[in-house]
């Protein structure tokens, strides 16, 4: 059984969403229609009943493997399969997206106005929540994970608290990039590039797998494999278009010591 393989796009948020309510609630009517208890179903599928069962409620997001062996067992005449890219695209929660960065094997970020959560330094005034999720994002820095972060020098130039804090953001971020397997790269704002992202970007690779996210303010929504595909050219023409990472770590520090003057 596959009960522990989750969904490709991870656990959903504590609270079952709209759109896995609805997967779920056709996937269950599917299943009775054809007679199978959510054992037998599981069984004929290759997952557990309580996979099952939890996918009905919406409280696990179903795979694409999930819903392409429901499809065949339903005789569902594509019903179900139509339900792969409105639960693949819906918008995520922040549970959703800081496991799947845990999870990578490589991580890219695409920052246009604020750094990213995972740069953040950890200060006393941190929120708890926050601090669990900095907690976890030392962890990942750690980790040897390769990462790569993409910056416009809009970040570095824009205070988001008093002057002395975002100086000493800069100079951890410095020390970020002198790590072997963390490259930090800074878009000039005199590069005369245009921009390929008009929003931040995370990109994620597990194994061979590529995923990713654009965070849209109010949700983040989740890119497809030709999206994330997309999204990775333009990461590319991104980087090849900003500063090298030791000429972008000689920016960030020089800007550290303007903010100190």
């Amino acid at each position: 059984m596959n009960d522990k393989n989750l969904a490709d796009e991870g656990l959903p948020p504590d609270a079952p969403d709209a759109v896995l309510r609805l997967a779920g609630a056709i996937l269950g009517r599917w299943r009775k229609h054809i007679g199978l208890s959510q054992e037998e179903f599981g069984m004929r599928i290759g997952y557990g009943s309580d996979m099952v069962a939890s996918v009905e409620l919406g409280r696990r997001v179903p795979s694409v493997s999930y819903l392409i062996a429901a499809e065949v067992v339903c005789d569902a005449h594509g019903t179900i399969s139509l339900l792969e890219p409105h639960v693949r695209q819906r918008p995520r929660s922040e549970q959703e997206v800081r496991r799947a960065e845990e999870c990578s094997s490589a991580l890219s970020y695409f920052a246009p106005v604020v750094l990213p959560d995972l740069f953040v330094i950890d200060t006393d005034d941190s929120t708890t929540g926050d601090r669990t999720w900095l907690r976890r994002g030392r962890q990942i820095l750690e980790s040897g994970t390769r990462i790569c972060l993409v910056l416009d020098q809009a970040v570095l130039l824009r205070v988001v608290s008093d002057r002395t804090a975002h100086g000493h953001q800069l100079q951890y971020l410095a020390d970020l990039a002198e790590r072997p397997h963390i490259v930090v790269q800074v878009s000039p704002l005199d590069g005369g590039e245009y921009l390929p992202f008009t929003a931040p970007v995370t990109l994620m690779q597990d194994g061979d797998q590529l995923t990713g996210f654009v965070d849209a303010g109010l949700a983040k929504y989740w890119l497809g494999p030709e999206g994330a595909r997309e999204a990775e050219r333009r990461f590319a023409d991104l980087r090849s278009a900003a500063l090298p990472p030791r000429a972008s770590r000689d920016l960030i520090l020089s800007t550290v010591d303007r903010i100190g003057r």
